[in-house]
């Protein structure tokens, strides 16, 4: 009705405020290769050797000059400072036990960023099909050509799956049924043609990653300052980093997410 007009109106204005910080110019561009490249390549070989893996933190305990870190086995681990670039989700709903707790105004601002469900399936096909860009789906509100700008020859349509329509196929329980809801989808648009083209599939479900737990964060109405107050750090401890914590209008971006990682360790260097 109107009211949801009107919240979705200034939904809009509200963002347009935020994005008026973004500062990287208007266009779209893509690696060669890509950004899980880019890590490897220049920053992993320089650290693989430190990096330690499934280690699920539980408990930061900040209270004196060396803060311990906690995880899920009751392993310890010390340190001077902590940068802590877990999922928005990680931080609204608790999984970490902050010592001392962290400020009212912090946890409240966690809670006026949005962050809610969403994934991409990749569609590869025999044949090209579809238009390249599809707009409007009730199942998927977004497809496009992913193969457009890369080498090669395949035919790979990205359903790019948001919101309440990601949840709808999440809880439909497997790859395999939101693979089957898509092609449904676009069997309906194009005659039938998606499921006769169909070669494979795969499923990139955010929102069932027990450590991600949704897609990236969006701006609330009311947000107000809450990303600078959430990415405020702590008795010079506690270093709060990634996509959701970019006061430059870089948020919901991998950069955006780079960004804030380099400048938490440039403020702990000075």
């Amino acid at each position: 009705g109107d009211s949801g007009a009107a919240a979705s109106n200034l939904s809009v204005k509200w963002n347009t405020v935020e994005e008026e910080d973004w500062d990287s110019g208007n266009k779209d561009y893509k690696f060669e290769k890509t950004f899980y490249d880019l890590l490897g390549d220049h920053i992993l070989p320089t650290i693989q050797d430190k990096i330690l893996l499934n280690k699920v933190i539980t408990k930061i305990d900040y209270q004196l000059d060396q803060i311990t870190i906690t995880d899920n086995n009751g392993d310890t681990y010390n340190c001077d400072k902590v940068i802590i670039t877990v999922p928005l989700p990680i931080l609204q709903d608790g999984d970490i036990t902050f010592s001392p707790a962290l400020s009212t105004e912090k946890i409240d601002a966690f809670s006026k960023i949005g962050m809610d469900p969403g994934m991409k399936v990749f569609l590869k096909f025999s044949s090209k099909f579809y238009d390249g860009n599809l707009a409007g789906g009730e199942v998927c509100a977004a497809y496009a050509d992913e193969s457009e700008g890369k080498t090669g020859n395949d035919h790979i349509l990205l359903a790019f799956v948001m919101g309440e329509q990601a949840q709808a196929l999440t809880d439909l329980g497997s790859d395999d049924a939101i693979r089957n809801a898509l092609l449904t989808e676009l069997d309906g648009i194009y005659s039938g043609q998606a499921s006769a083209s169909f070669v494979a599939a795969h499923v990139e479900d955010w929102t069932s990653k027990p450590f991600v737990r949704g897609a990236y964060s969006y701006s609330k109405v009311g947000i107000g300052n809450s990303r600078s107050i959430a990415a405020q750090t702590v008795d010079k401890k506690l270093y709060f980093a990634g996509e959701c914590m970019n006061t430059n209008g870089h948020h919901q971006t991998v950069h955006g997410a780079m960004e804030t990682g380099y400048n938490k360790v440039v403020e702990i260097l000075e």
